[in-house]
């Protein structure tokens, strides 16, 4: 494939986002959850479908462009190319991706945090409550990690 025609199929991709928006900004909201048929999918099933679809294949993609080859658990760092990633496409990464669990979390009526459980495998899941402090601690510990690094890099640099 040449240059310009995965330019312009990274084009096409991009746009159809574009087109998912402008279609479905334009219908009544009452067909949006309409089933022609018992073996159709609503909008509203294509659209959430679409949605798992994209962030498994964001997952897969930045998993492949990042891991040099069979990762070694004994030696997961090193099979990582952190250094390709640009740190503030990481940042809008991160930032995004928390802000859509921020929204669909707080769709979540609070009572029912409790009887939701997450994770990947049956025997791993985790009500939602320690599912998300889990996850919150995981983020404050890199945050502590990084700011130790910016305070030893300073005492190095300009230590008297």
């Amino acid at each position: 494939m040449s240059f310009y025609t995965i330019k312009n199929e990274l084009e096409l991709f991009y746009d159809t986002l574009y087109e998912y928006e402008d279609l479905i900004l334009q219908i009544p909201k009452k067909i949006i959850d309409y089933r022609p048929d018992t073996d159709s999918w609503t909008i509203r099933e294509h659209i959430a479908h679409t949605a798992d679809k994209e962030l498994s294949e964001y997952i897969t993609f930045i998993s492949s462009i990042t891991i040099q080859s069979t990762v070694d658990n004994d030696n997961f760092l090193a099979c990582r190319k952190y250094d390709l990633n640009n740190i503030y496409n990481i940042l809008d990464q991160i930032r995004k991706t928390r802000s859509l669990l921020y929204k669909q979390i707080k769709w979540i009526n609070q009572n029912e945090w409790d009887s939701i459980f997450i994770g990947k495998t049956t025997g791993l899941r985790k009500p939602l409550t320690v599912w998300l402090d889990n996850f919150s601690n995981h983020g404050h510990e890199h945050l502590d990690y990084i700011k130790r690094n910016i305070k030893i890099w300073y005492e190095k640099n300009f230590s008297a």
